[in-house]
Formats: C-alpha cells, structure tokens, sequence
C-alpha cells in the first residue's frame, strides 16, 4: 500500500478524517489483575501508540483509504515519537498540532486470558478544543466523506464537531468511548453512534430513552425474522438497547465483544420499529490480548463506509437522510471480521498488519 510520508500528504486528499487522542501505550502483562491494595508481578513491559484516535486513524489508514488525523500532542519526547509512528502507518498527520507540555498516556495491563484494565492520562488531548474543529470546518474537513471521533478529547469539542459536520456533507461517526455526556442535539447530529453495551446503556439512562424491547424488526439478510424472545443473552439484549438508541440516533451500533454487533435504523424516528441486524463475531484462537480492537472495528467501519460513500458519489445518500440498514450493515461485517484478526497478538495498534474493506 503506498503511504503518503510527510511530504506528500498535500498531495493526498483523505476520505477519512479521524479526531481525537493519541497517546503512548505502556502495557503490562499479568497473569492477574490485582485486587484493591494488592502488588503482582508482571511478565513484560511494552511502549507503543495508542489513544482512541490514533487507533481508530491507523486502523483506517491500514485498509488502504486514505485517512487524516486531527489532535495534539505534546512537546516531550514521546510527541515526536508518536507523528513518526502515525507516518510509517500511512496516517496523514499534517494538520497534528503539537502542544506545550505531556503527550498523553495510556497504562494498560492485560490478564493472562487477553482482557484489560485501562488508566488514561489525557495532558495533550485536552488541547483537541473547537478553535481546532473551527478550523477543520473552514478547510471542508480536507474534503473527507466521514468524519470520526471518540470520548477521549473534550466533550465541548464533540458538540462543535457534531455541529459542524451536520452543516456539511461529510457523514459523522461518534464512537462514544468512554460515554461522556454529550447533548441531545450532538446525538441527534450523529450519522452512526458507535458503542459498546455498557456505553449504550449509560447513555439511555442518561438521556431517559424508554424501553422498546421486543418492538425489533428483522430484516432481509439479518439472523432470522421476528423480535428478540429474551433480553437475558447479549444478542437479545444488544438489540433492545440499539434501538432505543434510535429515539435519539440515526443509526446505532452496538458492539458485544465475541457476541458480535447490532446495527439498527430507523428511517422514521416517529412512527414503525427500527431496523435491526444481527452481526456474527468472527471466530479466533487463542484470544492474547483484546486492547485496540474496538477501536479496529470503528477503524475499518469508517474506512468501508467512506469508500462506499465515494463508491457511489453519495447518489440518494443526502446527508441529512440516515444511512441505509444494508450499507450500514455491510459495513459492520467487514469491521467484526477485520477487528478480529488484532486480538490474536498482544498490543493496540502495534498489534495492527493490514485490513481489507472487501466483501467476502
């Protein structure tokens, strides 16, 4: 794949453009995580990029569709460290600011059955303001076809981007992790809000969406017709939760972990049940270490829907109209599939080879 280096990124016109943080990784690994108060012993230590952001930028980058990235880093010495890692993996970093002061950190530690625990130090991130949201908007956002952003850069920041990429043509993916709280109006902005079970709920509960639960229809292509029988296995409760995100949302996408993902649409908010489909896990062995993947998943979803988007010239996709079920779908397969081959090596985005926005 020919990636653009430093000097030629003013040649290369992003149809991604990824903004939120970046971070060095420090990962430890244990057999166990500590309980409360409790010292263990860890195998290795290893350093890395990382941050939400980052992730989600080279994840993009690494299918081939050309991708930006918009955020801060810090003056220390991982700052540099961390554009020169973006470069090599092809992500465009000409419009990285780098900020007095820390770059920010993440401190990982990974369990002997590849789950993590994850501590963040923002410092630089916290520089993501809407001055720079202000200036991607008046540069079009580089022309690119979707906009993406995580939790992880300030909520402020998140509405004026969700204001911002409303007034033009790009489509606008939120990936709320972690959950912050974040306004009705920036939700209602979103094309896709991405999110895992546990941020879907909290976000329920927090904006007090009412319980639709066996209201799901399922439609052509999806694992099988009719509503959810039962909201005690993930799938069942996946779906229950995706749509009442679409009260809110144009399109929720709900991540399960090895369960899969629900995609749900709702082409008209005020009357009819959502449209849900069910998205199987691909299956992997031996699972080492699950950081980074969600953030794959987020990577490639972006990736394939923007070169669909461009695929299509954007024909009966205005953007104030949600994404169809079935591009959304298509979109959410190719990411669970993708995202599953970073689980089987240890770290984030270092754990990264190469994906594919490809049907198969």
């Amino acid at each position: 794949m020919a990636r653009p280096g430093e000097a030629g990124e003013h040649l290369v016109t992003p149809e991604v453009l990824v903004v939120g943080s970046v971070s060095r990784d420090v990962t430890v690994a244990v057999d166990r995580f500590p309980a409360p108060g409790e010292t263990v012993v860890g195998h290795s230590v290893s350093y890395g990029l990382g941050g939400k952001g980052a992730n989600q930028a080279v994840a993009s980058s690494l299918t081939g569709v050309p991708t930006s990235f918009l955020g801060c880093v810090g003056t220390d010495e991982a700052g540099s460290g961390l554009l020169s890692t973006l470069r090599e993996r092809g992500v465009i970093t000409k419009h990285t600011a780098t900020v007095p002061g820390d770059s920010g950190s993440a401190h990982i530690t990974v369990d002997a059955d590849g789950e993590n625990s994850i501590s963040i130090v923002p410092a630089a991130n916290r520089s993501v303001t809407p001055d720079v949201v202000a200036r991607a908007r008046d540069r079009n956002f580089d022309g690119a076809s979707v906009v993406v952003a995580q939790g992880e850069i300030p909520v402020e920041t998140l509405e004026e981007l969700g204001r911002a990429v409303a007034a033009s043509e790009a489509r606008f993916v939120l990936n709320l992790a972690p959950a912050v709280e974040v306004s009705t109006e920036c939700l209602a902005a979103t094309d896709v809000l991405m999110v895992n079970q546990s941020e879907a709920e909290a976000v329920t509960r927090r904006h007090g969406l009412s319980s639709v639960g066996g209201r799901a229809s399922f439609g052509e292509g999806a694992a099988g017709p009719g509503a959810p029988e039962s909201l005690e296995d993930p799938e069942s409760a996946g779906a229950s939760v995706a749509e009442r995100l679409t009260e809110m949302v144009r399109c929720a996408v709900v991540t399960l972990g090895d369960s899969g993902s629900i995609v749900a649409v709702r082409a008209d908010r005020t009357t009819g049940p959502a449209i849900i489909r069910r998205i199987e896990a691909a299956r992997v062995e031996p699972v080492v270490d699950t950081t980074g993947a969600g953030d794959a998943y987020a990577g490639v979803f972006a990736a394939a829907l923007a070169r669909r988007l461009r695929g299509v010239g954007g024909a009966g996709f205005r953007s104030r109209d949600p994404l169809p079920a079935e591009t959304v779908a298509s979109c959410a397969a190719i990411a669970s599939r993708e995202a599953a081959k970073v689980v089987v090596a240890a770290g984030a985005s270092s754990s990264y080879s190469s994906f594919s926005v490809e049907e198969q």
